[in-house]
């Protein structure tokens, strides 16, 4: 055995285990995964939930499905967020509209 005992790990060594332990157990879904797919909203009642299961289940309701009705190229245009809109724009505007930004949320009523 050794005569050297071993040092308990620092916080970086441990952030840098809990991290590696999140990514090999799966970790969070990447972009795009299955599992990050829009469902319809359940009921949180057990009972009104139950009974939504039923009723999908006999055919007396049907699920909908989260994107119907929306407008394919809108939604493609609110995937591309903030980073579309400020690509083009300079510097000064961007911090412009930021500054009207951080005026209106702090505003008091």
């Amino acid at each position: 055995m050794s005569d050297k005992a071993k040092k308990p790990p620092n916080d970086a060594e441990m952030k840098v285990r809990a991290i590696s332990r999140w990514n090999n157990e799966g970790g969070a879904p990447a972009s795009g995964d299955v599992s990050t797919r829009k469902r319809p909203k359940r009921p949180r009642d057990p009972a009104q939930l139950a009974k939504l299961i039923v009723d999908i289940a006999a055919g007396e309701v049907e699920e909908r499905d989260p994107d119907e009705g929306k407008d394919p190229a809108a939604a493609a245009m609110g995937r591309k967020g903030g980073a579309a809109r400020a690509a083009p724009m300079d510097p000064e505007r961007r911090a412009e509209i930021a500054k009207k930004a951080a005026e209106t949320r702090w505003k008091r009523p």
